[in-house]
């Protein structure tokens, strides 16, 4: 007779695993089933057991041991069955979920920085997102909770590091691609106000006078613009020439595509 574990009979220093698919891409290729069973190795966390397998605490939306919810610090002894979960989307990360995250306040954006274009697709939505093309891993972290951010990044390294409370792996490549996955992800379309935040440097945009600014305008856009709006912040000039009719179609793209 075989002692080898079976999912219905795992051994005592072994855990049967059920993964989300979601989450796959996080293990080892050869650890990429939905179902399996893993050996333990010591008495530990459930967080610290899954996060050995590659999936980062942030990426996770619910843990079950034995058909039991249960949060991170649940202890894995041997021979039990576990759950991973992915949370359900939209994800609202502004209200207490099943793990007891502390909540964001309101939902802010962090990108590292390979993300430049993401970043400026996010503010032209108006969500408040900061960016810096220098900024480390740890500054990164550091940023993430001091100013209670939800950090998006290509890294799922640096989404395993134990202080950050908030984050996710983008999945695709392309930046028009990504940022129909965040706005999916986060449910961004119910909030969204297009055109009010500046692109270069995240300040808010308000209306000014044609004849306050006039001095700064180009005279073909002098002669054919009136609506025009400063940030804030950086005091960068917009008004609606020709380029903005793209904008717009790229904006509804994003946005109504994930209005489900």
């Amino acid at each position: 007779m075989s002692n080898r574990p079976s999912p219905n009979h795992p051994g005592p220093s072994t855990v049967t695993a059920f993964i989300d698919e979601s989450l796959l891409l996080f293990l080892k290729p050869e650890h990429r089933r939905p179902l399996q069973i893993l050996p333990l190795g010591r008495r530990r966390s459930i967080k610290d057991f899954v996060e050995s397998l590659g999936i980062p605490h942030v990426e996770i939306g619910g843990l079950r041991l034995n058909d039991r919810q249960v949060n991170f610090d649940a202890i894995l002894t041997g021979g039990e069955s576990i759950q991973v979960l992915a949370p359900t989307e939209p994800v609202d990360p502004t209200r207490p979920d099943e793990l007891q995250r502390p909540p964001l306040p309101k939902i802010r954006f962090l990108c590292d920085v390979h993300l430049g274009k993401l970043t400026r697709f996010l503010r032209l939505l108006d969500f408040d997102t900061a960016y810096q093309n220098h900024h480390g891993d740890d500054e990164l972290i550091e940023i993430a909770t001091g100013e209670q951010r939800l950090l998006l990044t290509r890294d799922r390294f640096l989404l395993r590091r134990a202080r950050l409370i908030h984050g996710y792996f983008v999945r695709h490549t392309q930046p028009a691609d990504q940022i129909r996955e965040v706005v999916r992800r986060y449910g961004l379309h119910r909030f969204s106000r297009p055109f009010s935040r500046c692109p270069m440097c995240n300040g808010i945009l308000q209306s000014v006078e044609k004849q306050e600014v006039l001095h700064r305008l180009p005279p073909m856009t002098a002669n054919h613009f009136n609506a025009f709006y400063q940030c804030r912040t950086c005091s960068k000039l917009y008004w609606p020439g020709s380029h903005f009719k793209t904008l717009e179609a790229w904006v509804r793209d994003w946005l109504e595509g994930n209005r489900a």
